[in-house]
């Protein structure tokens, strides 16, 4: 392996012995496993004792009463660990968890996920199930703006427009708390995402961007 100089190899432990003692090896590491599981990862970040604090309010952190914009490729609400939602429960604003949303790609109120990516963010951000994400009690409001090409930037920027005046009549005040952006691109600090972003900010939203 070039990049750090390094070969990997299955070995068996009297081999791994004499290796050790070669002048010739500076060091040897296990080959370890890395997971794509909430188990660890949320401990790690201490999002576990955020959750433990109580406000003077007698409230827990735990996210109860925010809001936040998944803008990816939609979330299932379906899934169980998302409040486990049917569609006529979505589409009517019955779901717990995934409580609104927007599809961008295909102009129209279902923002389901048929990719997985916008699924596992929200998972992350707020899932509550066989295992929680960093705020569990957190409310999910749900943009898709990819699509098997990509995400328009045109696509994003509305949902931007959307997390900072979600009913449209012109007033923020019912702005989301948060909206998270796993996606990554070209740009700079003047270019209309970036202003979009800004003003999303300007408005209460703390915007997360990858």
């Amino acid at each position: 392996l070039k990049i750090i100089n390094s070969i990997s190899a299955d070995i068996d432990k009297d081999t791994l012995s004499a290796l050790e003692q070669s002048p010739l090896v500076k060091k040897i590491e296990l080959d370890n496993i890395a997971r794509i599981l909430l188990d660890e990862s949320v401990p790690q970040i201490k999002a576990t004792d955020i959750w433990a604090y109580v406000t003077t309010q007698g409230t827990a952190l735990t996210g109860e009463g925010i809001r936040i914009a998944i803008i990816d490729t939609g979330v299932d609400y379906a899934h169980q660990d998302l409040g486990g939602c049917t569609q006529e429960q979505f589409l009517t604003k019955q779901c717990s968890k995934v409580i609104d949303g927007y599809d961008f790609v295909n102009d129209d109120n279902d923002p389901m996920d048929d990719h997985g990516h916008g699924t596992h963010v929200a998972a992350t951000a707020a899932g509550k199930g066989f295992l929680s994400g960093v705020a569990p009690d957190a409310d999910i409001v749900a943009y898709k703006v990819c699509s098997s090409l990509g995400c328009p930037f045109s696509a994003i920027i509305s949902a931007l427009d959307y997390a900072s005046d979600p009913n449209h009549d012109g007033n923020s005040a019912d702005h989301v708390d948060v909206a998270s952006m796993s996606l990554g691109g070209p740009g700079d600090p003047d270019d209309s995402m970036s202003l979009a972003v800004d003003s999303a900010s300007a408005v209460g939203v703390a915007v997360t961007v990858a």
